[in-house]
């Protein structure tokens, strides 16, 4: 009788012992497993001094914490980098984020500001309706750029 359902899927992602250490694998889901390494840069630290900035309370209007900048981007591209490193960063803590990348100087710096998850979606719910097949993004939909035409 083949394995599937759950059973596979367990058997598929079990904790490694010295036989299977090699190829055992843990999808991104699960936490932090072993095995399982973050992606470069992890800015953990950023989002939190700026939630601690404020003392850890955000506004209660808006849900904004504190706002602070990364400086001293080379490239937009660099900027891009870290603006993505802080988005992963601010889902790891469990916070929204507000990031802009803007030119400064001769370089480039990323200005961000986590929100309270509460908050954020309430925006979204407010300025796109309750309908989520009207919104330019659902998390829940699939990527609409992979469909291919029939």
């Amino acid at each position: 009788m083949p394995i599937t359902g759950w059973r596979k899927l367990r058997a598929k992602f079990a904790h490694p012992t010295p036989q299977n250490r090699s190829v055992v694998t843990y999808p991104k889901c699960m936490g932090t497993y072993r095995g399982f390494q973050r992606k470069e840069p992890v800015l953990d630290h950023l989002i939190q001094a700026a939630m601690d900035a404020v003392d850890g309370e955000h506004d209660q209007d808006t849900g904004r914490y504190g706002t602070l900048h990364y400086t001293g981007c080379e490239s937009r591209e660099r900027a891009t980098e870290i603006k993505q490193a802080l988005f992963r960063a601010a889902r790891h803590l469990g916070v929204s984020l507000h990031a802009d990348i803007q030119r400064d100087g001769a370089g480039y710096r990323v200005e961000f500001t986590p929100v309270n998850k509460a908050h954020a979606r309430a925006y979204v719910v407010a300025k796109y309706g309750n309908d989520r097949s009207k919104w330019p993004y659902s998390p829940y939909r699939g990527d609409p750029n992979s469909r291919v035409e029939v």
